[in-house]
């Protein structure tokens, strides 16, 4: 999936707005866990997992596929909290998990709400789930939904991510030739979501049908 415009204009508000909602509601206030000593020594382990995760799903893409919901989150946690931005490895260090934990339960009440909307849209996704594709709920096999939390915890470390990237680009050049190097990061990341877009109608997509609307057909 197109997964920079797609989180940007779709998933990021829907997962970080819930989470702030749940934040607000006291959900897990009271929630403590014991510090995580020397998270450095996690940071090896995470990078050659992330790798992992990116790797298996093109070898083997019919068994490893839920992977790379995960990837991103083992990739960037080591570098956000090495560079000081925020990461869920600086809040375990500080003795918390409510916001990993309400990250999760954020992905899977967005998640359960898409799919809601989803299975009543004019045009919709219809999911074909390699070996996971029984016990349906709307349109999603049941396991299926077990793929949004962990998303939702990719999202914010692509986020924190990318704000830093930013940060360092404003730090080390001039305002000019920042503004340069943010178009053309824009203008990368267009062509690349645009071959993704290209790559999921040509190998992703089983295929495509005729929908109604109220009972009115195109």
């Amino acid at each position: 999936m197109g997964r920079i415009p797609f989180c940007l204009f779709y998933c990021l508000p829907g997962v970080f707005s819930t989470a702030a909602a749940l934040e607000f509601l006291g959900v897990l206030k009271n929630s403590r866990t014991a510090s995580l000593a020397n998270p450095q020594k996690l940071y090896k382990p995470f990078i050659i997992t992330g790798l992992l995760f990116l790797v298996l799903p093109l070898v083997w893409p019919g068994y490893f596929f839920p992977l790379v919901w995960a990837a991103f989150v083992f990739l960037l946690e080591p570098v956000n909290h090495k560079s000081g931005a925020p990461s869920l490895l600086g809040e375990w260090e500080l003795g918390s998990l409510r916001k990993f934990y309400l990250l999760l339960l954020a992905g899977a009440v967005c998640g359960f709400l898409w799919e809601l909307w989803n299975f009543r849209a004019g045009g919709k996704w219809i999911y074909t789930v390699p070996h996971l594709g029984f016990l349906k709920i709307f349109e999603m096999p049941l396991l299926g939904f077990l793929g949004f939390p962990p998303f939702a915890l990719e999202c914010y470390a692509l986020t924190a991510g990318f704000f830093l990237l930013i940060s360092k680009i404003r730090e080390k050049y001039p305002p000019g030739r920042a503004l340069g190097i943010y178009g053309a990061m824009a203008f990368l990341v267009l062509v690349f979501d645009l071959l993704v877009f290209a790559g999921i109608d040509r190998f992703t997509i089983i295929s495509f049908q005729n929908f109604s609307f109220f009972g009115v057909s195109p």
